[in-house]
């Protein structure tokens, strides 16, 4: 390997006048050969020094002779006094050179060496290093990076808020299960499925009219939407208990297409409930004309008992009373969460909801309140202590004025509560709906109007009085 190196070094330079490469390795340089820049006592520690050869990138005075001195070097490293520790040159290699030498064969070891950020943790804090010093760093294009955990980036283009309606916010849900819809190709002749998500039949209070609709989980792209008439007829699957098909105008696509639908559920159950509120609906269409037949039912309405307890809360608007709202707590359903509320305005505990403020409102949404210990969302306690668990969530948000408890999080139930102004579906499963307005709804559409989006209220809305009828 020794004798490469040395004809690779020879034949990076043109060998001088009247001499030839051979004779270039073996002979050795005389003073008159040296350049000026080449000290003769350089040359004469190459040939005596028994240091390795320094075949690294730092700049010495030994690396900067000519093409003579250097091929003297390496014929000398080879010889039989070579440190490398083999005195032939077959068969070497560096591990022969790794075993035989001790200590750094390519250079020498500086005692004050140390790796950099040795030690230092991989994941966790990033490493600081010391800020550069000196004139040379202003031509630099490193820049230290600002050590400032609070870093905030706006966007370029800023997106404003666009307000989306689904077309049920003035809509009450009568009916909300899951099940898979078919669609009868006449095509093909068999049943396709159209999609899966939850079946529902709507109730418009103000036009009076019922819609079956459905929504694909997920992409929520609508796949059943037409109205409910008198000649529809609803029937029984025969190869399946929990599956009923009708034919209608479906409106899914935009144009109407007269359709025959099936709807499969999970139990026969809740297709014997469908059912029943798909005939009711009919009912009514027919006698909606006769006076002695009673306005519709929301869902929520369904669970009212004449033994449920009934309570009132007396509100109040910058002084100026608006008026009285009469609540039914269903307390077949959720017994503790309706006794809560109803100590709370009894106030029998010592502490209760009189004089205790609606601290946000926000319009087409709800109304909250009940933070009778810091009146702005943050408070609150209930008669089982700091907190209480959620009992469970029967009874869904389908329609304004439905009473629920306010929480932050699972289990985190006190003394806050709201009360709806239109249907809040987002809100099932997360809320303990305990009770509906039976009366004064129109002072909830009131205080709903003195809301504002970020839910502070233009007014103060005080409970000034509240009891239990």
């Amino acid at each position: 390997m020794g004798i490469n190196l040395s004809r690779t070094a020879v034949a990076s330079e043109e060998p001088a006048p009247g001499t030839s490469s051979t004779d270039t390795v073996d002979s050795t340089s005389t003073p008159q050969e040296q350049t000026s820049e080449q000290p003769t006592e350089t040359q004469s520690e190459a040939r005596s020094s028994s240091c390795p050869i320094d075949l690294s990138t730092k700049k010495s005075p030994e690396l900067e002779s000519i093409t003579e001195t250097a091929a003297s070097t390496i014929s000398m490293a080879i010889s039989k006094d070579s440190p490398f520790g083999f005195n032939s040159l077959g068969g070497s290699s560096f591990a022969d050179l790794a075993k035989n030498t001790d200590g750094f064969a390519f250079g020498n070891q500086d005692s004050s060496f140390s790796w950099a950020n040795a030690g230092a943790m991989v994941f966790g804090a990033a490493v600081n290093s010391a800020p550069k010093k000196g004139g040379d760093d202003q031509g630099s294009d490193e820049e230290e990076a600002p050590n400032n955990e609070d870093i905030h980036f706006e966007p370029i283009v800023s997106l404003p808020e666009v307000e989306t309606k689904s077309g049920e916010e003035d809509e009450e849900i009568l009916f909300k299960e899951r099940a898979k819809l078919f669609r009868w190709d006449r095509d093909l002749g068999q049943w396709k499925e159209r999609g899966i998500g939850d079946l529902k039949i709507l109730f418009h209070p103000t036009k009076h009219f019922y819609r079956i609709l459905m929504r694909r989980e997920q992409v929520f792209r609508v796949c059943a939407n037409h109205i409910i008439s008198e000649a529809m007829e609803l029937k029984p699957m025969n190869v399946a208990a929990n599956a009923l098909l009708w034919t209608a105008t479906d409106y899914s696509d935009g144009d109407g297409a007269v359709e025959q639908l099936a709807a499969k559920f999970k139990t026969p159950e809740l297709a014997e409930s469908f059912k029943k509120t798909f005939c009711e609906c009919q009912k009514r269409l027919v006698l909606s004309e006769d006076s002695s037949i009673s306005p519709q039912m929301s869902r929520v309405q369904a669970h009212s008992r004449d033994t449920n307890p009934q309570v009132f809360l007396q509100v109040s608007a910058a002084g100026e009373t608006l008026g009285t709202v009469t609540i039914e707590l269903f307390s077949q359903v959720v017994p503790k969460t309706a006794e809560n509320f109803r100590v709370l305005c009894t106030g029998e505990k010592g502490f209760g909801l009189r004089d205790s403020v609606f601290h946000r409102v926000i319009p087409d949404f709800m109304c909250q309140g009940g933070d009778i210990t810091n009146s702005d969302g943050t408070g609150g306690k209930s008669i089982y202590g700091s907190k209480f668990e959620d009992e469970n969530f029967s009874i869904r948000h389908t329609g304004p004025g439905i009473l629920s408890m306010a929480n932050r999080g699972r289990d985190t139930n006190n003394s806050q509560f709201f009360i709806t102004l239109k249907k809040a579906e987002h809100l099932d499963y997360k809320h303990v709906a305990f009770g509906w307005v039976r009366d004064g709804m129109s002072v909830v559409q009131q205080m709903g109007k003195l809301g504002t989006k970020g839910g502070t209220p233009t007014k103060k809305l005080v409970i000034t009085d509240c009891g239990q009828l």
